[in-house]
């Protein structure tokens, strides 16, 4: 069995045979053995709100949960923002050990139903399908108020419905997974097939849409969920590596011990390159001030420090001789 992932105030663990989600407090758990778990709910958390994982089951449990509902509701896991990624890895590999059932194919069929054949025109007239769609992705919808492939909320709004009659309206059908998507769908939110892979039939056609899915080649791609976390991945790689390309700038030390290394004339105190260098000349004050005290002799003290060169740092205003 692997290790019990925690949530808010429940944990789920997983085992070869059964999913148990059991109370952080207490005693008390739930075991729902996977001949029983025909799908399952994702909702990411935010900084404001937590997200939940619900298990749904063929007697039609947790199709409806919602994340106000999933503190209380038996087959559902409440947990923070902070365990996102980890909880979406669970759910991906979840979703990969039971034949996922929208909550429409739970509901039984007569004994005497008929095959599914082309509708006929006058047998349909004015009717509608129960075959819903998201309106965002265009994946079969299963009931509840989010969408189980992509997430959306759904609230209150009335899912799309496609009329059923023989000519029908243009649907879309993966040929890869054989997901029911809508016309203007571009992308198959199930196994990511696009393009050829999506093959355009008319809703009333039972007939060749029953015949697309069986012979639809369920090859093993990746579904939505999971191109999003390998994307964000990828995305998180390159600024990692970014960060490693880019040097890190040097500290004022640093700057004046490397220019000193390769002979190149900086300012002692900041580093820096911006420089000015102009020649003393002969100092009037200081010979004024000779004058005055030992006589006309002391003219000569205007010549002292004349001759050298003064630089003033551009950067810092600091000034030093040479």
């Amino acid at each position: 069995m692997d290790k019990a992932l925690k949530g808010v105030f429940k944990s789920i663990s997983v085992s070869d045979n059964s999913i148990i989600i059991s109370n952080n407090i207490g005693r008390g758990s739930t075991e729902f053995p996977l001949r029983e778990v025909t799908n399952f709910i994702f909702q990411k958390g935010s900084f404001t709100k937590n997200g939940f994982l619900t298990v749904c089951t063929i007697d039609g449990a947790g199709y409806d949960v919602t994340v106000n509902m999933a503190a209380t509701n038996k087959n559902s896991v409440l947990f923070q923002y902070t365990k996102n990624n980890e909880f979406e890895l669970l759910y991906l590999k979840l979703r990969g050990m039971v034949p996922l059932k929208s909550f429409d194919e739970l509901k039984p069929t007569p004994a005497d139903a008929p095959d599914l054949k082309p509708v006929e025109p006058t047998s349909v007239k004015g009717n509608l399908a129960t075959v819903k769609w998201c309106p965002n992705c265009g994946a079969e919808f299963s009931g509840g108020k989010f969408c189980s492939e992509c997430g959306t909320p759904i609230g209150g709004e009335e899912p799309i419905r496609v009329e059923n009659a023989a000519t029908g309206h243009p649907i879309k059908i993966c040929l890869n997974c054989g997901e029911i998507l809508l016309e203007q769908a571009q992308r198959c939110p199930k196994c990511g097939e696009k393009g050829e892979g999506l093959r355009t039939i008319k809703s009333g056609d039972s007939g060749q849409i029953q015949a697309v899915r069986i012979a639809a080649k369920h090859e093993d791609k990746k579904g939505f969920w999971q191109r999003t976390v390998e994307e964000g991945r990828e995305i998180n790689r390159q600024k990692e590596a970014a960060k490693i390309t880019q040097p890190k700038p040097l500290s004022k030390k640093e700057r004046i011990k490397e220019n000193k290394a390769n002979g190149v004339a900086c300012c002692p105190k900041c580093g820096s390159t911006s420089l000015s260098a102009n020649k003393k000349g002969f100092g009037v004050g200081k010979a004024a001030v000779g004058v005055f005290t030992v006589g006309v002799l002391g003219a000569a003290a205007g010549g002292i420090g004349s001759g050298k060169v003064v630089v003033t740092c551009l950067n810092c205003g600091h000034r030093w001789k040479v």
